[in-house]
């Protein structure tokens, strides 16, 4: 490769002296040290003869020093790293080539944005910056690519909170908790800051609510580094209303019969059934 340089090696089996010389090219020759700059270089080998050994026959050999580029090579690749939301970290990697390679640093296979040299810095580490990184080293003569997986460990944050909830008795009630955190947390959710049995997902459902369901809803999301609590949701039931007037007919017996139930839950009932005396008309209260 042109600018490159490579040491001549030359022997005798009479272990006389040699003599380098350049015959020819764009080469420096330095002892044994022949630097190009391009082209074909020639260099001679001889050994003067003694009184002992007749002179050697020259030889000579051609080498060639080619003028372009070399391709990137990656000789420090990124490594792993686990690391706590918070720290400062850095993904770091060497590539030599000729010309010098420019870098881009990839997430998951997408550029990022303005990431073009040898070092990635996080001020700051996310949770969100969890991911597979690569760089690429590039120039003129072609590319090279190494990738390191960059773990986050975060304490749970809430994102969602349950959202508080008014109902009627025998309707179906669903809480749900939004948390972001790695490792993945267990869940526990608590009524009137009592844990419910059995509630440990991110879904609460109850399949029909009673009255005695309503209270203040939270829950609790814990792993290795911490734990944080939801803001409480409350659940309130309304009270079905049933007043209004009712009519029927009694099975087996003559006459119709009446119901009117007041807004205060209580009721006046009346029948058409009558003795020779008098007409049943009770008054009865009832309870919804």
């Amino acid at each position: 490769m042109a600018g490159s340089g490579l040491t001549v090696a030359a022997i005798a089996s009479s272990t006389l002296p040699i003599t380098l010389t350049l015959v020819s090219g764009s080469a420096m020759l330095n002892g044994n040290s022949l630097v190009g700059t391009g082209g074909n270089a020639v260099v001679r080998a001889a050994q003067s003869g003694t009184d002992f050994y007749a002179a050697a026959d020259p030889v000579e050999r051609t080498f060639a020093f080619i003028v372009g580029a070399l391709s990137p090579f990656i000789t420090s690749p990124p490594l792993d790293q686990t690391v706590t939301a918070g720290a400062s970290v850095t993904l770091r990697a060497t590539a030599i080539g000729t010309p010098a390679p420019a870098y881009q640093w990839q997430k998951n296979g997408v550029d990022v944005a303005g990431a073009t040299f040898p070092a990635l810095t996080f001020a700051a580490i996310i949770l969100a910056d969890a991911g597979r990184y690569s760089v690429t080293a590039t120039n003129l003569a072609g590319t090279a690519s190494a990738e390191a997986t960059l773990t986050v460990r975060a304490a749970p944050v809430i994102d969602t909170s349950p959202a508080s909830r008014t109902v009627s008795a025998g309707d179906s009630v669903t809480f749900t908790v939004a948390v972001t955190a790695f490792p993945l947390p267990t869940y526990q959710w608590r009524k009137n800051t009592t844990a419910s049995p059995g509630a440990t997902r991110d879904t609460f459902i109850l399949i029909s609510a009673l009255a005695t369901d309503a209270g203040r809803f939270d829950i609790v999301a814990t792993n290795a580094l911490g734990s944080a609590t939801s803001a409480t949701a409350t659940l309130s039931l309304n009270t079905r209303d049933f007043s209004g007037a009712y009519f029927g007919r009694f099975t087996g017996a003559a006459g119709d019969f009446a119901l009117l139930v007041r807004a205060d839950r209580t009721a006046v009932f009346s029948d058409t059934c009558q003795t020779a005396k008098s007409r049943s008309q009770p008054s009865i209260s009832a309870s919804t």
